[in-house]
């Protein structure tokens, strides 16, 4: 080929592309206006929706606080139960087996165990929940509620460790001991309440 025809094949070529995008933009025309708005819509949304203002940063992360101060309640009954250091066992068996039972037969360890099933609950619960929160004041509400949730844990736990001590190893049970965790090694249930 000589250069007279590379040009004249790139000059072809040119305009029958040039040809194809007038064409594609004119039968298209009907849905380009309203495509743009969508995706212009769609991603200006979703811009917003990640970015928070900073009362909801705030919110958010005392949220996160809260979400470990109710994760540190839990875990220390969890420690609890779980530690096998010889005076943790001793704990549990000799002093406060109680705190072991689920069918223990005291208000106080029934208002804990119920406190620590919700909350086990709950925190499961809270990823999902805080995702879902849009605006500060619904963080802020979440908030309050995992507050509340931790005091009343707290106060139901310390409650609870105090009367277990009281009770020692003859307390009344309701009926055959049954473990409160599933991950228990003993097995346990939960019993499908759910207080959130």
């Amino acid at each position: 080929m000589t250069v007279p025809e590379n040009r004249s094949t790139l000059l072809w070529i040119l305009l029958s592309a040039a040809a194809v995008a007038f064409l594609a933009a004119e039968l298209l025309r009907p849905l380009a206006l309203p495509a743009f708005v969508v995706i212009v819509c769609g991603t200006a949304w979703l811009i917003a929706r990640q970015r928070r203002t900073p009362a909801e940063g705030a919110a958010a992360g005392s949220l996160q606080l809260a979400a470990l101060e109710l994760g540190d309640v839990v875990a220390q009954y969890e420690s609890f139960c779980d530690d096998m250091d010889a005076d943790a066992v001793a704990n549990r068996t000799l002093h406060r087996p109680s705190l072991m039972d689920g069918a223990v037969d005291n208000e106080d360890l029934q208002d804990f165990f119920f406190q620590y099933r919700t909350a086990r609950r709950f925190l499961n619960r809270l990823p999902a929940r805080m995702a879902a929160c849009t605006d500060a004041q619904q963080i802020d509400k979440l908030l309050t509620i995992t507050t509340q949730r931790t005091m009343a844990l707290d106060e139901a736990w310390r409650r609870a460790y105090r009367t277990a001590a009281h009770l020692g190893v003859d307390y009344p049970a309701l009926g055959a001991p049954r473990p409160l965790r599933e991950d228990h090694p003993d097995g346990g249930a939960d019993d499908g309440t759910d207080e959130s």
